[in-house]
């Protein structure tokens, strides 16, 4: 998809608007994952009294360093999934568009849930980081449905099996961390493996049977 749409002045008018919004719609996405994982190294900062000694900056810092690298790779699933979406679609309208920025709110969030986790720890800031990611999640689940099942703005090729095992991807990986989360904050945090093993086997079983179709 290109980004400069002055450098084409032959297309249709009709067809040049949608290319806009289509362009405008996709740097936005980037530059906003982009902020949102520049801003969560913002609360990895240095310890007021440091002896100069790693483990004692391990020790200091290990709440900042786990918020970020827990985020950082969240945020980097959600934009993988998101650049996947956007290279299997045709077109984009408003209601996408405005389903895109409610994904995007959310996405700007997860630097609050990082510094949270920096500030009080993760069991104290694991009910609220869970309902986060499984709310993004849900919202770009929302994403994909509207696009490939209601109003088929992607690509032909795009099989109708494909689209429904991306979409319970969406909503079970998300929905899984939640569950996670959740048993971890109950005090259950054995059974926290229970919704990661049930979820690998679910869309196991759909990859398989989509090869097979």
């Amino acid at each position: 998809m290109s980004e400069p749409e002055s450098l084409d002045t032959h297309e249709p008018l009709p067809r040049r608007i949608e290319r806009h919004w289509f362009d405008r719609l996709i740097m936005l996405s980037d530059g906003v994952f982009a902020i949102a994982m520049t801003l969560l190294a913002l609360e990895v900062r240095p310890p007021e009294h440091w002896s100069g000694e790693m483990l004692d900056l391990l020790a200091q810092t290990w709440r900042a360093l786990f918020g970020f690298a827990l985020s950082f790779v969240i945020v980097a699933f959600f934009w993988v999934s998101n650049r996947g979406i956007v290279a299997r679609l045709r077109r984009v309208d408003g209601p996408y568009t405005g389903l895109t920025l409610l994904f995007l709110c959310l996405i700007c969030l997860t630097p609050f849930a990082a510094a949270l986790v920096a500030e009080h720890g993760p069991t104290q800031a694991v009910k609220f980081y869970s309902f986060l990611v499984a709310s993004t999640g849900i919202a770009q689940a929302l994403l994909w449905a509207y696009a490939a099942l209601w109003r088929d703005l992607v690509y032909a090729e795009v099989r109708r099996q494909e689209r429904w095992f991306l979409l319970a991807k969406f909503v079970l990986i998300p929905v899984l961390f939640g569950a996670s989360g959740l048993a971890v904050a109950s005090g259950a945090g054995g059974w926290a493996i229970a919704p990661m093993v049930l979820v690998a086997a679910v869309m196991g079983r759909l990859r398989r049977r989509m090869r097979a179709a």
